[in-house]
């Protein structure tokens, strides 16, 4: 446990603004704009798997992986988050 002088020293190096960071960010307005763009990524994730499944029910995936035209017009309006 730390004394009066410790206790002192340590919230002067460390300021409660600093000990409540909820990001490395330290920026509201960033935050809720990534936010915003993980959501929208998390709504679109059933609608690709289902483009998904539909495509291999068909057989028309390409088991190499590569993109087709329909493929690329189905993805040219999504965004998947990479990273959170």
């Amino acid at each position: 446990m730390l004394g009066p002088v410790s206790l002192r020293l340590a919230q002067h190096l460390r300021p409660q603004a600093k000990l409540d960071m909820a990001s490395p960010l330290n920026d509201p307005k960033l935050e809720a704009q990534l936010d915003h763009l993980h959501a929208q990524s998390d709504a679109q994730v059933e609608e690709i798997d289902a483009y998904y499944a539909r495509r291999a029910q068909e057989g028309t995936l390409d088991k190499e992986g590569a993109f087709d035209d329909d493929m690329h017009r189905f993805f040219s309006g999504k965004m998947v988050a990479l990273d959170r």
